[in-house]
């Protein structure tokens, strides 16, 4: 059964031409539509500008029917071709999630979380959508002032950090707009 469906965006269509409100009108005309019908659906997606892909983890053929119904309704453009060997394991059980050497079973286990940790991240996101206008959505914002940018994630971003204490590198260059040549610098750096 499809895993991937890598779902364009068509370049005249009204809704998707403003790229400020692009994804969240793709996730409240798409998603949402289909998180609400399936709550207990395993799935995820993300954004890459011009396309966006929808990765959902079911055997149940009446969701995939939905799911090619919402692609028609929302007049995205879908190859199923594209993507068609991708797998669960595959994808969220890669060496960039885990040690292969762990095995198998620990692959599948490490992609079935990480599939879930990603569903709920979604799913947050879903329900702080509004309706912006007829044609388009927007996140909620959330004003507060552990959340500077009125952006909810913000917190939650920081919880993941403190949890994880990952660390990231900022790769950061100065000067002005018209004179770009000093070398970048490199700060190593972890949220609390």
């Amino acid at each position: 059964m499809r895993y991937s469906y890598v779902l364009h965006f068509p370049p005249d269509h009204p809704s998707f031409a403003d790229m400020t409100h692009r994804w969240h009108t793709f996730l409240g005309e798409f998603a949402k539509p289909i998180a609400d019908k399936y709550p207990s659906l395993l799935f995820w997606c993300s954004f890459y500008g011009g396309y966006a892909r929808f990765r959902v983890h079911t055997e149940n053929e009446e969701i995939h029917a939905f799911i090619i119904q919402k692609i028609a309704d929302t007049g995205l453009i879908f190859n199923s071709a594209e993507e068609l060997d991708h797998t669960l394991s595959g994808d969220l059980g890669a060496p960039r999630f885990i040690d292969p050497a762990l095995g198998a079973d620990a692959i599948q286990r490490r992609a079935d979380l990480i599939l879930r940790f990603l569903c709920s991240t979604v799913r947050l996101v879903l329900d702080g959508l509004v309706k912006l206008d007829v044609l388009h959505w927007q996140y909620r914002a959330t004003l507060h002032n552990e959340n500077p940018l009125g952006n909810n994630f913000e917190s939650l971003v920081h919880l993941v950090g403190n949890i994880s204490q990952f660390e990231f590198d900022v790769y950061a260059t100065a000067g002005t707009a018209w004179r770009q040549t000093q070398l970048p610098a490199t700060l190593r750096c972890r949220l609390w």
